[in-house]
């Protein structure tokens, strides 16, 4: 009975002589390393007040400008840069809700975290997806994200975060775009591209066409319908077999330059019209063209209220 105490007390001391010296143990779990809050930059304190000695990555916030009350929309965050071993962030807002929608993320205190540290992609880089629930009133929100580039040393030392902030504008109505379908080819191998800009259905917000021939005419189509069929070797999305609306414009560029054409079309108050739906095509006249017509891609555009 007398022996008790020291065997026990002598094991221990073997099984942890054993664990320090056994080859390729693993690095210790720094203190955070599933995540924490209070971190972004939204109220004076990031990251760097625990980590330091490495060098700070670039960071950046994407998504939408402008976004409809009690919409959900999506956002990604990016770190590149510094340690490019592993990453990890912490993101907060003024309004709305976060919502976690990566697996290896989760919400505390109303702010997105990690739940481990994410090692970088074949560029150095590591990135997340997340959600924001815009607010039911009107205004602007202001997204702040830190992302702490680590070197998974198991210590604080080594790691240093980059700081961004995001602001994006909550509308009444929102008038947007997506693309869709391919273009057909005009001179030069150029494809005309029809893309829109989001906004406010108020404005604004607007349609603009690149890559036509510099200075030729070119036909907008628009109908509350899409189709496919084929034309001039190339594809129709706008469904002409409902009312339709046909808008004869000119490119501007040098005349004749292969790609150099564009034209910039500013929106009208559209929001009296929502919800409404409207699927638009352009056709550059391009007389070097195949078939004398280049076709653009087929653009979407939606009005929400």
């Amino acid at each position: 009975m007398h022996h008790r105490a020291p065997v026990r007390t002598a094991l221990f001391l073997l099984a942890a002589t054993a664990l320090s010296i056994a080859p390729g143990a693993a690095a210790p779990l720094a203190p955070y390393s599933g995540g924490i809050t209070g971190r972004s930059g939204k109220n004076g304190s990031d990251c760097s007040s625990c980590h330091s000695g490495g060098t700070a990555p670039a960071v950046t916030l994407s998504g939408p400008a402008y976004v409809l009350h009690d919409s959900t929309q999506s956002f990604t965050f990016r770190v590149a840069g510094g340690q490019q071993v592993a990453a990890g962030l912490n993101v907060a807002l003024d309004v709305g809700t976060l919502v976690a929608t990566d697996s290896e993320t989760y919400t505390s205190n109303e702010e997105l975290t990690h739940a481990n540290p994410r090692d970088v992609d074949g560029n150095g880089e590591v990135a997340w997806s997340f959600d924001v629930v815009a607010p039911s009133v009107a205004g602007p929100l202001t997204l702040w994200a830190a992302g702490n580039s680590v070197d998974l040393s198991g210590d604080q030392t080594g790691d240093l975060p980059g700081l961004t902030q995001l602001q994006v504008t909550v509308v009444d109505s929102l008038t947007s775009f997506s693309e869709f379908g391919s273009g057909l080819a005009g001179t030069g191998g150029f494809v005309p591209h029809l893309a829109g800009i989001d906004g406010p259905s108020s404005g604004p917000w607007s349609i603009e066409l690149t890559d036509g021939l510099g200075g030729a005419p070119v036909y907008l189509f628009a109908s509350t319908a899409t189709t496919t069929f084929p034309l001039f070797g190339g594809t129709f999305y706008v469904d002409l077999s409902l009312p339709f609306l046909l808008l004869p414009l000119a490119l501007d560029g040098t005349p004749g330059a292969a790609g150099d054409g564009t034209l910039s079309l500013d929106g009208e108050d559209y929001s009296a019209f929502a919800p409404l739906t409207v699927y638009a095509q352009a056709a550059v006249i391009d007389l070097a063209a195949p078939r004398k017509v280049a076709l653009s891609n087929a653009l979407r555009m939606d009005v929400e209220n």
